[in-house]
């Protein structure tokens, strides 16, 4: 969603780095992706769920 407002309001004014802005953007979100999975790991491995390796803790 974001990244079609900013491409329709780049459009109009520098059609030119509408792509580049759509591009950055999409590659970006993929970044974040990756960082959220890895913080999301070892949030659950300080919290004991999961061992070092990615598997269960039997409880």
């Amino acid at each position: 969603m974001f990244t079609g407002i900013a491409v329709s309001v780049l459009s109009g004014s520098v059609p030119q780095y509408a792509q580049l802005i759509q591009g950055t953007i999409a590659a970006a979100a993929v970044i974040n992706e990756i960082i959220a999975v890895i913080a999301a790991k070892k949030g659950f491995e300080l919290a004991g769920e999961i061992t070092g390796r990615g598997t269960l803790q039997e409880r």
